[in-house]
């Protein structure tokens, strides 16, 4: 997923899931407080409540 794919399916306010660890089945549910910039080697990240510095947008999912 593109940095403009994502900000349409994940505005700033949106509740997701942020999975530490891709794989595992703990999350915790977190909002999204910015919208997403691509780091220097091309991951994807975005800020999240409660967590510092970006996660990988391939670690969140819409919550439910």
């Amino acid at each position: 997923m593109n940095i403009n794919e994502f900000s349409e399916k994940h505005p700033v306010g949106t509740m997701v899931r942020y999975y530490p660890v891709q794989k595992l089945k703990k999350f915790k549910e977190v909002e999204i407080i910015s919208k997403p910039w691509e780091l220097g080697h091309g991951d994807i990240v975005v800020s999240v409540s409660g967590i510092r510095g970006g996660v990988s947008i391939e670690n969140i999912e819409l919550a439910l």
